[in-house]
């Protein structure tokens, strides 16, 4: 009985002393406890610039999820004079006329362009800086509605 008493109490001493050096080995391994502004400066700079990349990408993702939002004017061409249009960056131009009309287009490094016009929607897509009218020799002004558009057609027209 001794013996287990003693074994008991052994054992008690052992696990008492193991938690003792255990604790002893983790503060020796504990980091000292000061702040280095420098480093933590550092740190939350480039933090800082990650979400700025991030909200930059999201920003362009965003961009290019939103549905296309064509630009509409409404252009009145004379007899013998010439309205510059804008592609507005779009990929696609595109005019309205009330009635078959012939129209002349002075397109950059070609040049003078005649096409007729149907009644309804004509893809046009000429360049950017492409000058629009009518002969000299037409009796009437025309009203046409033009449209730039990422959308060929569906949501374009």
């Amino acid at each position: 009985m001794i013996d287990a008493i003693s074994g008991a109490i052994a054992g008690v001493g052992a696990g008492l002393g193991a938690n003792y050096g255990q604790k002893k080995i983790d503060q020796g391994q504990r980091k000292p406890d000061f702040f280095n502004e420098a480093a933590w400066f550092d740190r939350w700079e480039e933090e800082h610039s990650i979400l700025h990349r991030m909200e930059a990408h999201l920003k362009a993702i965003a961009d290019a999820a939103k549905p296309d939002q064509p630009q509409t004017q409404i252009l009145v061409l004379q007899p013998g004079q010439f309205i510059r249009y804008q592609t507005y960056g779009k990929q696609y131009t595109m005019m309205f006329v009330g009635a078959a009309t012939q129209v002349q287009f002075n397109v950059p490094g070609v040049g003078l362009v005649t096409m007729n016009l149907n009644a309804g929607w004509n893809i046009v897509n000429l360049p950017d800086g492409t000058e629009v009218g009518l002969s000299a020799s037409a009796t009437s002004n025309v009203n046409v509605l033009y449209r730039a558009s990422d959308v060929m057609y569906r949501s374009a027209i």
